[in-house]
């Protein structure tokens, strides 16, 4: 390909000089600030896959650039899919790159995403669907945050603070743990959150056993690039509510957010938010990542968007072809399922999510 050259390597073979290059062309890109882009978020998912690759790019024996890919046979999909609230490539500025070309130098027919950062202006022919991740800014300090969201109308913390105030009156004293020690507080988030499952029959994540063992992994890293934050909010004694996140030099993602239902009137989960926004400045972390901005709840929080894209990126013809009728597949189903007969608000599909959920119930029993 014109440009850089290619060399695919299975990531845990990527050598310290490697990540440590990868790093500074990270930092040198506010964009690529996600820990998703991290080295070590790759290296989490090869410790629990065999299947996760790199492709290097070199000039003149310089690296310019690092773009991680899951295999499946000769398929390509966005390293730790599942989690990967951002997805691209890590390049030089200035560096000019044919995805078509680097697609094939990979071996691979295509490549799949789902939230590649569409800033990445050499994707855009490739782009099926457009849309946003919210976030909110933390640049200016917690207080600067609150003003913004008081000055576009928004009464979130005013009534957070009277929530929080009856909860310390009709249950106990709260108390705010930005990052537990004991990886078993995570446990008792896990716990809280399929219960949440059981109760809505929603989709269960938690019951692959790939999504958890990389979960898990991935909040016991601890790296300045790349390290889990697993925070908990507790009323007197009780766990109230839970956030398993990860985080970079200056971007937090939350993955996986819950709360006691039994508690659900005092908000625990909308406390537990406001807590964490006001602690993270002091770590130094400038964004907190809530991923797409499909969910009504993230707009009254998000003070700001990440313009994101799903399409592929396929090597010949009868690929792309191929791509191009399974996409107008998930279409039809994602409407489906959204807004037609069997939408959550239908009793058809409700019937369903409860059918699936004790499918995927049984499967982790079974597992």
């Amino acid at each position: 390909m014109n440009g850089p050259t290619v060399r695919v390597i299975p990531a845990a073979d990527l050598s310290e000089f490697e990540c440590e290059r990868w790093g500074e062309l990270q930092d040198a890109d506010h964009a690529l600030a996600s820990p998703f882009f991290s080295p070590d978020f790759v290296r989490c998912a090869s410790s629990a896959s065999p299947n996760v690759f790199v492709a290097i790019l070199e000039i003149a024996d310089r690296q310019v650039g690092f773009f991680s890919f899951e295999r499946s046979g000769r398929s390509g999909y966005p390293v730790g899919r599942r989690f990967a609230y951002h997805q691209g490539v890590v390049l030089e500025r200035g560096i000019e790159l044919h995805p078509v070309a680097l697609v094939r130098a990979c071996g691979l027919k295509e490549w799949r995403f789902s939230h590649l950062l569409a800033s990445q202006a050499c994707f855009a022919p490739f782009h099926q669907i457009r849309g946003g991740s919210a976030c909110i800014d933390l640049s200016d300090g917690f207080d600067a945050y609150v003003a913004e969201r008081k000055r576009s109308g928004s009464k979130l913390f005013s009534g957070l603070a009277k929530r929080e105030r009856r909860i310390e009156r009709d249950v106990g004293p709260l108390r705010f743990v930005a990052q537990a020690d004991d990886l078993g507080v995570a446990q008792e988030i896990i716990q809280l959150k399929l219960d949440h499952y059981a109760r809505t029959h929603g989709q269960n994540l938690l019951a692959s056993e790939s999504y958890l063992a990389l979960l898990t992994r991935m909040l016991a890293a601890q790296t300045p690039r790349f390290a889990g934050v697993v925070s908990a909010l507790y009323a007197g004694d009780r766990l109230v509510a839970g956030l398993l996140g990860v985080r970079s030099r200056t971007v937090y993602v939350g993955i996986v957010t819950t709360y006691d239902q039994e508690f659900a009137y005092y908000s625990p989960g909308g406390i537990l938010y406001a807590k964490m926004c006001e602690s993270l400045p002091a770590l130094g972390i400038t964004t907190l990542d809530l991923g797409g901005s499909e969910h009504e709840y993230k707009q009254r929080w998000s003070s700001g968007e990440v313009e994101l894209a799903e399409g592929f990126v396929a090597s010949d013809h009868v690929a792309r072809a191929k791509l191009e009728l399974e996409a107008a597949m998930r279409a039809r189903t994602f409407h489906l399922l959204n807004h037609g007969v069997l939408g959550p608000d239908r009793r058809a599909g409700h019937a369903l999510r409860k059918l699936q959920h004790r499918g995927s119930t049984s499967a982790a029993r079974s597992s």
